[in-house]
């Protein structure tokens, strides 16, 4: 994880912060105020980023609770330079869990197609 970081369905609250490198340019997009993301938008929104600003994307355990996953990708990708690094965590052997729902689990062939 190096240079400019998005980190989508996270913010300063995300348990996980602390286990990042220091000194990195983390800003965030999530639908929940209360973790304080840098940009808070509804459900199915764009990004409000131009496009090619991030070095990096990260998206830990959010798919699930996106019911157009494929809609967020295409932000994702839009918003990545070319050439950047996108790390993703979606769990697919878990409970269903809600916050506040939960939708999918892909397999190993959706995510290849």
């Amino acid at each position: 994880v190096s240079g400019r970081v998005l980190d989508v369905g996270g913010g300063r609250h995300a348990r996980y912060r602390d286990l990042l490198p220091p000194g990195l340019a983390i800003e965030s997009v999530n639908i929940d105020p209360k973790i304080e993301p840098t940009y808070v938008i509804e459900p199915g929104a764009p990004f409000p980023v131009a496009d090619a600003t991030y070095d990096t994307v990260l998206c830990f355990n959010t798919l699930e609770h996106i019911y157009d996953a494929t809609g967020v990708l295409d932000e994702i990708r839009r918003v990545l330079k070319p050439g950047g690094r996108l790390v993703v965590t979606v769990p697919f052997m878990f409970r269903i869990h809600g916050h506040p729902d939960d939708y999918f689990r892909a397999t190993p062939s959706w995510w290849q197609e």
